[in-house]
């Protein structure tokens, strides 16, 4: 375990750094490189979600040869972790309410805030990079982690060796209709009963789903 230092702002307009805590896993066998991993949210601490230390042999025989990293990004976890206790405090609060926690904590937070992007946490990949003394690495992600992965691999083609992306995330952000997950039911739902595994049930386990779904709305 150890800490890098990131300037707050890389632009050096806002003077500032942050502390990333990061965890290594030497590998077992003949070296192969180095695999990132990186968490979903926005706002998961990736070494606490993956906790090497508890679950590195079930990363390791995901990662046959590679050096594990994962770190807390900028604001979670042990990387100067974001607080604020109004808003954490409401997690159901109306859209009002909501508006108005939010922008109580944008003034408890204060300027530092605008440094909390997808592009400054991808930099602070870059920096974890460095501080490793490793030209490329590989970058496992899942759900908002691969939105991240892509945007590093965007901004630093040239340090990637694969990425590896799991529940994509689209870059572009989310449909707000999830007309994605609508399109993708009837195939999860097939899965859950192949063949005629729930024949004893239903004959058409995604047509009761669907006439139920439509029998709660219009009642």
């Amino acid at each position: 375990c150890a800490t890098v230092t990131a300037p707050l702002d890389r632009t050096g307009s806002t003077p500032g750094t942050v502390s990333l805590y990061v965890e290594r896993l030497a590998p077992l066998g003949t070296p192969r490189g180095v695999m990132v991993l990186v968490a979903g949210g926005p706002g998961q601490a990736s070494a606490h979600a993956f906790d090497l230390a508890n679950q590195g042999t079930f990363f390791r025989d995901q990662f046959p040869g590679y050096t594990l990293i994962a770190f807390d990004p900028r604001g979670t976890g042990k990387s100067g972790v974001l607080r604020c206790p109004e808003l954490q405090a409401e997690p159901s609060a109306s859209p009002a309410r909501a508006q108005a926690l939010v922008a109580t904590c944008a003034t408890e937070i204060g300027p530092a805030r605008s440094f909390y992007s997808t592009r400054d946490h991808a930099d602070d990949i870059d920096s974890v990079r460095q501080a490793l003394g490793v030209d490329k690495i590989g970058l496992w992600g899942t759900s908002y982690g691969t939105q991240l992965s892509v945007a590093y691999a965007l901004t630093y083609p040239s340090h990637v060796d694969r990425l590896l992306l799991n529940s994509v995330a689209d870059a572009a952000g989310r449909d707000p209709f999830a007309l994605d997950d609508l399109r993708e039911m009837p195939k999860g739902l097939a899965e859950i009963c192949p063949g005629t595994s729930c024949s004893t049930a239903t004959s058409n386990f995604v047509g009761e789903v669907v006439t139920l779904a439509n029998r709660l709305a219009a009642r």
